[in-house]
């Protein structure tokens, strides 16, 4: 028998609004991706404990809040990389401050002290990479296919 979906009872939009709510921080963020959710995609794709995990698009932070847990749960040593855009400051309000909560430990919203997992992360801030100063910015720092690249070569 084929189940119909795998991710069944992964969790829900709603349970990870309430996770993020109990952090205090569901006022920035509408819709998180579970945590149960993050952990079973990593244990269905790769069993090895002391893998890196990148999350390209992190939003919440749910991708390193998951991969902590689940080292905690198993003793693994799996490793996590987020990366944003940082639009609406979402890395330093959101996916910045939840992890840290999640590491160093917090006051839940019914007041009860949640233990931290421990860990350790690295924030890093990058910059815009272009032909021009970031205050200069024109067409010509916008990524270009090979063809506009080329016609601009045999233009000058």
């Amino acid at each position: 028998i084929i189940p119909n979906n795998i991710i069944d009872n992964k969790g829900t939009t709603k349970s990870a609004q309430n996770a993020l709510d109990d952090i205090n921080l569901l006022q920035h963020f509408d819709y998180p991706k579970p945590i149960e959710l993050i952990q079973h995609v990593v244990s269905i794709t790769n069993k090895n404990d002391n893998i890196t995990i990148l999350d390209f698009f992190a939003g919440s932070g749910t991708t390193m809040h998951a991969t902590m847990q689940l080292n905690e749960e198993d003793g693994g040593h799996r490793q996590c990389i987020l990366v944003t855009n940082n639009e609406n400051q979402i890395c330093e309000k959101v996916t910045y401050e939840r992890n840290r909560r999640v590491m160093q430990g917090y006051t839940n919203a019914k007041s009860e002290t949640v233990a931290g997992l421990g860990n350790s992360m690295k924030y890093y801030r990058t910059a815009f990479v272009g032909e021009h100063k970031i205050t200069d910015i024109t067409d010509a720092d916008k990524v270009a296919s090979i063809e506009e690249k080329d016609k601009k070569k045999s233009l000058r």
